[in-house]
């Protein structure tokens, strides 16, 4: 008996010596790229590009119907959870948060012949970009479209061939660049790329550069795999890019993270750019056990000591830890690799949704994966979509606020209701810690909404009800001959570096039978409102049509038909120039309560009028004639006679 519990125990330290000496990554491997190709938005016409037919209807990401992998059994899994699942529940109807105010919202790209869109955005200091798979499109901040294009035109200098899918923008307040990337592959040549797009400066109406990195490569060497569902991350030094690495027509291999220097990446003239590949990525704690999420890097918003911090979600089926990576010295010559498991509360993988009027399959919920990470002041923020409610038949949101020093969570919250379902949530804290997310809402009773929640810092755990930037508009069956009825994947939220208490959202929509659209908006805890009517000076009438110019925002106003208008602004100080046709223009200075709105009615005096005195004659006999005239007044908006 004595010899084998000796044999036993020897048997287990051959085995925990064995899991602590195996890798839980491979690299670093070196690569390069000969350079990059400019491009500019003043390089295409004006007139509509030619697009794909809507008879040639395309599912992108299509290969998780056949190869996404199974998560990992849950007895493999060596990192015990913080608390069981659904014990961090919120519910909606419970919370004593109140939602951040809507300050402004407008429709963004819609439905063309792909599925799902993947939406997302970036916001600079004037300009918002928001993608949609297969195209994207810059506006202001008033929502007027400055320009679109096809992501095969943009990068046709660089792109070996057309197909380009899976966008991500990111705007990088560090170095004023807008960032692009998007995702390539084709079974037949056994190639992938990550295509990368740089903008010169901070107005992305101008020039960029374009460039084509080959997933299919880890550093130089062929891999036999590419990189699906891409994400991007910076840092005051380099970029980050990731994927979920997949072998030509065939399963899930490894995940991998790419480092690009940003002074490489970010030189205008496009001349050779180097990278660092690591892959392999695996379970700090069962490195038998391989990571998929990807792992992502975060938006880091400020510098780190020459650290990038990478973000994952346990590969197990009730998700007991997330893995905080860390790379030190991401740009040197060899640089640090090191993973920690950080505990959580349990989570398991969000059910598909109903909406209004039933249908199937149900609304794709996708998998259970964290998104959007951003880094600030040594925290990181991040979220994802899980089973929550009651027997967990519902999809709540979860997010997590990550202490990279203490290697701790500071929060860690589920939030939802008892038959809704939250799908695909994306989440930002602003300037002042409060949490602002945006997600799809739908269920039994409604259609698939563009909806947003959040909590402000000083609020007990938990989030807000949640309201609606945009209702649904219909019930939503499309699956193009596949199994899913695929949405998301993922939506998109950005903090706005001109108003760091203001953060921008776009989410999917069910704009009506069969059509989904994406709704963009500017959301906040800070705001300072005014509201009133513009009227005539003398006669009280209100006046309509009408200009509000807001200096500050960029932005102008029209009051309603019956004069009234309503401003809210992320700034307490505000200019307003009015003007409306026969009115003399007025300008007002406001200095607005905070969290309120301010009644303040804007009356216009009528332009200076005349008389006319005289007599119709005929110019050949001098006398006078029975005539009738008519005025017409320059820039009147009503056409016709004055």
């Amino acid at each position: 008996m004595l010899t084998e519990l000796l044999i036993l125990a020897g048997l287990v330290l051959m085995s925990a010596s064995s899991l602590q000496a195996q890798a839980i990554y491979s690299g670093p491997a070196f690569g390069s790229i000969s350079g990059g190709a400019s491009v500019s938005t003043g390089s295409f016409s004006d007139a509509p590009e030619t697009v794909v037919s809507v008879n040639k209807k395309l599912i992108h990401n299509p290969f998780w119907d056949k190869f996404n992998p199974p998560l990992a059994d849950d007895a493999l899994n060596r990192t015990p959870a913080a608390g069981p699942a659904g014990s961090n529940e919120v519910l909606a109807s419970e919370s004593v948060s109140q939602p951040p105010v809507l300050l402004t919202s407008f429709e963004g790209p819609d439905m063309g012949s792909s599925i799902p869109p993947d939406p997302i955005l970036a916001v600079g200091p004037n300009h918002i970009i928001a993608m949609v798979n297969t195209e994207f499109a810059i506006y202001d901040k008033q929502g007027n479209l400055l320009f679109s294009r096809s992501a095969d035109q943009w990068f046709a200098n660089v792109s070996p061939y057309n197909g380009l899918f899976d966008p991500i923008v990111m705007y990088d307040n560090l170095s004023e660049r807008w960032i692009q990337c998007w995702d390539l592959q084709d079974d037949n040549n056994q190639t992938g790329y990550w295509l990368v797009s740089i903008s010169d400066d901070s107005d992305p109406m101008g020039t960029w550069m374009n460039y084509s990195f080959p997933a299919h490569l880890n550093g130089s060497t062929p891999a036999g795999n590419w990189g699906d569902y891409q994400k991007v991350g910076y840092d005051h030094q380099a970029v980050y890019l990731s994927g979920r690495q997949f072998s030509f027509g065939g399963g899930f291999n490894y995940c991998k993270v790419r480092i690009i220097s940003k002074a490489e990446l970010y030189d205008p003239a496009g001349g050779p750019v180097n990278y660092t590949d690591f892959w392999n990525f695996r379970d700090p704690n069962n490195p038998g056990v391989l990571v998929d999420g990807p792992p992502i890097a975060a938006a880091h918003l400020d510098s780190t000591d020459n650290k990038a911090y990478i973000i994952v979600d346990s590969p197990y089926n009730n998700s007991t830890f997330v893995t905080l990576w860390t790379i030190s010295d991401p740009l040197g010559s060899s640089p640090g690799v090191s993973a920690t498991n950080i505990p959580t509360l349990g989570a398991y993988p969000p059910p598909d949704a109903l909406q209004l009027g039933g249908g199937s399959p149900r609304i794709d919920s996708g998998r259970r994966a964290y998104r959007n990470p951003v880094y600030r002041d040594g925290k990181i923020w991040v979220s994802t979509a899980v089973a929550g409610g009651s027997g967990f038949l519902y999809a709540f949101g979860r997010y997590l606020k990550i202490d990279v020093n203490s290697n701790s969570i500071d929060e860690d919250v589920t939030f939802g209701e008892d038959g809704s379902y939250y799908l695909y949530p994306a989440v930002m804290p602003d300037a002042d810690d409060n949490v602002i997310l945006t997600f799809t809402r739908s269920g039994s009773s409604e259609y698939a909404g563009a909806a947003f929640a959040g909590r402000q810092a000083g609020d007990p755990p938990g989030i807000s009800p949640s309201d609606l930037m945009q209702a649904g508009g219909g019930n939503y069956v499309v699956t193009f001959g596949g199994t899913r009825n695929r949405w998301g994947d993922y939506m998109g939220i950005a903090l706005d570096p001109a108003f760091p208490n203001t953060v921008w959202a776009i989410a999917e929509y069910a704009k009506s039978i069969n059509q989904w659209s994406t709704w963009i908006g500017a959301l906040t805890y800070s705001y300072f409102g005014v509201r009133g009517l513009v009227k005539d000076a003398v006669s009280g009438d209100p006046i309509y049509p009408a200009d509000i110019e807001v200096v500050e925002l960029s932005r102008t106003v029209n009051p309603d038909p019956q004069g009234n208008y309503l401003v809210l602004s992320p700034v307490q100080d505000l200019t307003f120039n009015v003007s409306a046709f026969a009115y003399q223009d007025r300008t007002l200075n406001l200095s607005l309560a905070a969290n309120d709105t301010d009644v303040v009615d804007i009356e216009l005096q009528p332009e200076v009028q005349a008389t006319f005195a005289g007599k119709v004659i005929d110019p050949q006999s001098g006398n006078g004639v029975e005539a009738t005239i008519e005025f017409y007044a320059h820039g009147n908006p009503n056409p016709g006679p004055y």
